[in-house]
């Protein structure tokens, strides 16, 4: 009689590129990888029991050692079905915290890898001329041996500068005006649009009362959430004073105009200008939070639906992703989104 092996969730975790995960397993009280949508770094935490002092002596870890980390989940949706491994992607040892007391423990806090690179820290002053937004990013990633993926809305420049700007800061900068959102992850540095992943089917449908969810909080506002967009400007081709004003689709029946001053370049600048702005402005109108029981196949910039909760059901957004667990609470997911905005 084949024998059916309970459902288990194991970390999977190496040390400066040792596997060490058999070692630790004893120790491992609580873990946790976030995984962001963009602008913060991934982060990792992985708590450790400390009755002996081993951590806090010989066992004391170097800050800036390499982490990797992975979930491997066995028999986790059916018995016997294929193991699943979420991999976290690489980390370095940025913090070690101590806890003492009635049972000692030792925090290993670790931040994507690439935090610590040059593109992040190493500010520059520079110039380009007659070049597109990917042709940048490409320079930049190349620089820091990145690979580009570039799924975001492109744009020309007659002249751009970098002013005493990390090549982070300055791409942050320009990618916002045009829509785009910007994930750094495993030598990638990865460009998109966000209103293009929000187009893109849902993953999973969670509906009240049938889906293995935990809780579920949402909530609407209205204040700061704008029915237009007006983008004002000087046309630098006939010196005019010009203005542009982007109307979106079924747009909240309250609300004022939100109003941008900013030089462009061309009325299609000004559009993505007014669009990428009310964007970032209103899709913080429906937001929430959802917990379920560990699910490895959910990341951020996923879709998923939400089905049986009245008005608030629909299509959202996963802006970050937290996989954790822990002896008590076992293996969780939480999920923080926001709702399609359809534009």
């Amino acid at each position: 009689m084949d024998i059916i092996k309970p459902r288990s969730a194991q970390l999977i975790l190496s040390y400066d590129g040792v596997n060490i995960s058999a070692a630790i397993a004893e120790y491992v009280t609580n873990f946790s990888f976030t995984d962001n949508a963009g602008s913060q770094a991934d982060d990792l935490s992985v708590t450790l029991e400390d009755r002996e002092s081993l951590w806090k002596n010989s066992w004391y870890p170097a800050k800036g050692a390499s982490l990797e980390a992975a979930i491997r989940c066995e028999n986790w949706f059916a018995p016997g079905a294929s193991p699943i491994v979420l991999p976290c992607g690489k980390f370095e040892l940025d913090e070690i915290e101590m806890s003492a007391g009635a049972g000692d423990t030792v925090t290993l806090k670790g931040v994507s890898a690439l935090v610590m690179n040059s593109i992040r820290k190493e500010k520059k002053t520079r110039a380009w001329e007659n070049i597109s937004l990917i042709s940048i990013a490409g320079d930049i990633a190349t620089e820091h041996s990145l690979t580009l993926q570039f799924e975001g809305n492109d744009a020309t420049y007659t002249r751009i500068e970098q002013r005493d700007e990390s090549d982070l800061k300055f791409l942050q900068r320009l990618i916002k005006d045009e829509g785009n959102s910007l994930k750094l992850a495993d030598k990638r540095l990865v460009i998109y649009s966000g209103s293009e992943y929000e187009q893109h089917p849902v993953s999973h449908t969670f509906t009240r009362g049938e889906s293995d969810i935990g809780s579920v909080q949402l909530r609407s506002k209205i204040t700061e959430i704008y029915r237009a967009c007006t983008v004002k400007y000087h046309d630098p081709k006939d010196k005019q004073l010009k203005s542009y004003t982007f109307t979106p689709p079924n747009p909240p029946p309250s609300g004022e105009i939100l109003q941008i001053n900013k030089d462009v370049e061309s009325i299609a600048q000004a559009q993505r200008l007014a669009k990428s702005r009310l964007r970032s402005k209103n899709k913080r109108e429906t937001t929430g939070s959802i917990s379920m029981m560990g699910d490895p196949r959910l990341a951020a910039t996923m879709n998923v639906g939400l089905a049986g909760f009245g008005n608030f059901s629909g299509k959202y957004f996963i802006d970050q992703a937290t996989h954790a667990f822990g002896r008590s609470a076992g293996y969780t997911t939480n999920l923080n989104v926001h709702q399609v905005l359809g534009f």
